[in-house]
């Protein structure tokens, strides 16, 4: 039965047509006869009636976010938990007033715009810093999965298109063999050599980190780490980790002695070996992990050798590692052009001088 619209607990003076059990959504209509006539076409027909352009479909934001939430996200992405993060930037869109009660149609480029300013004057938890557009990016890859859902349960024509954030191409740092043991030194004078071993491990396997603190004794067997737990790697897809065997020993004497740091345990003594060394890197547990699959790509004559190696999902990502040093590209010219970088004499040769004719 056709009844008035609420939001906030005002009437908005609209009326919303619903057929309870139908599985049609609810609309909204400027009438109550529009409304009524909705309801009486969806009983005669079995059918939804047309709908007529700018039709409010009486589905706000947060009712269409928490009904994809519900679906377990696109294709049940969600719902396996594998990005947690993105369900709390998506709540954190549905609580937004101003924006989680707007109808979903009303959701355009310009409403959006709006909270991308919101997001851009809001520091971070973990740094205190301003969001990074990485970050605001990932607020509307939220806000598209929302829209794009809509869209494909015809509430809405067209998903809008969004003010993505152009990031900055930054490089992420990379540590050289002289750097890294310089770190791992510091962290055995401090007295940290679990975690100094640990950053070998790292550096040595290319696992990441919460794979490699959550691994458990019996993943550990003739030098190999393996990775087959879903819960515990991050695209699902299992590999073997070669560590070697006097590694695995010692980790696994590690686990059974419950002696490993935590994530923030381990991050907090690497970053002050890092600076204590005179350094300035970014994301430095990352940065071993990014060291070791540098090296691995402009080593590795294979590219999916590295990616399996690496437990990449796509070959794109293993290729972003691929950043040739000048050492391999000086080699490399050197080995296409033998003669470069040689000085005169050094061959037993005298070079030869050429002379030009002068201008007459």
């Amino acid at each position: 039965m056709a009844y008035a619209e609420k939001r906030d607990g005002r009437l908005t003076g609209r009326w919303i047509g619903e057929v309870k059990g139908s599985g049609f959504p609810k609309r909204a209509f400027d009438t109550k006869r529009a409304a009524k006539g909705h309801e009486a076409y969806i009983r005669e027909t079995g059918e939804e009636p047309p709908r007529a352009s700018g039709e409010i479909s009486g589905n706000t934001f947060k009712s269409v976010a928490q009904e994809l939430k519900d679906a377990g996200g696109p294709e049940g992405t969600w719902a396996n938990g594998k990005d947690p993060t993105v369900l709390s930037r998506l709540q954190f869109l549905m609580d937004l007033k101003s924006f989680g009660d707007l109808p979903i149609e009303h959701v355009t480029y310009g409403e959006a715009e709006k909270v991308v300013k919101n997001l851009a004057k809001r520091r971070g938890q973990a740094v205190g810093s301003l969001l990074a557009d990485s970050t605001i990016n990932r607020y509307l890859t939220a806000l598209s999965s929302v829209m794009t859902y809509a869209e494909q349960k015809e509430y809405i024509e067209r998903a809008p298109s969004l003010p993505w954030r152009k990031e900055a191409k930054k490089k992420q740092a990379t540590y050289t063999k002289t750097m890294e043991q310089a770190v791992i030194g510091v962290l055995k004078a401090e007295g940290h050599d679990v975690d100094a071993f640990l950053v070998e491990v790292l550096s040595q396997g290319g696992m990441r980190v919460g794979e490699l603190l959550n691994a458990r004794p019996e993943q550990i067997e003739d030098g190999f780490v393996s990775l087959d737990d879903p819960e515990d790697i991050k695209n699902e897809d299992p590999r073997e980790v070669y560590i070697g065997e006097a590694n695995a020993d010692k980790l696994r004497v590690l686990i059974r002695e419950n002696r490993l740091p935590t994530y923030q345990q381990l991050y907090n003594h690497v970053r002050a070996a890092v600076k204590k060394c005179g350094y300035e890197v970014k994301r430095p547990l990352h940065a071993v992990r990014h060291t070791t699959a540098t090296r691995t790509v402009n080593e590795e004559q294979d590219i999916q050798m590295a990616k399996e190696l690496l437990g990449h999902k796509s070959i794109q990502t293993t290729l972003r590692y691929r950043h040739v040093s000048k050492d391999v590209r000086r080699a490399r010219a050197k080995k296409l052009h033998p003669h470069l970088g040689k000085e005169a004499g050094t061959d037993g040769t005298v070079p030869e001088v050429v002379k030009f004719p002068k201008a007459s």
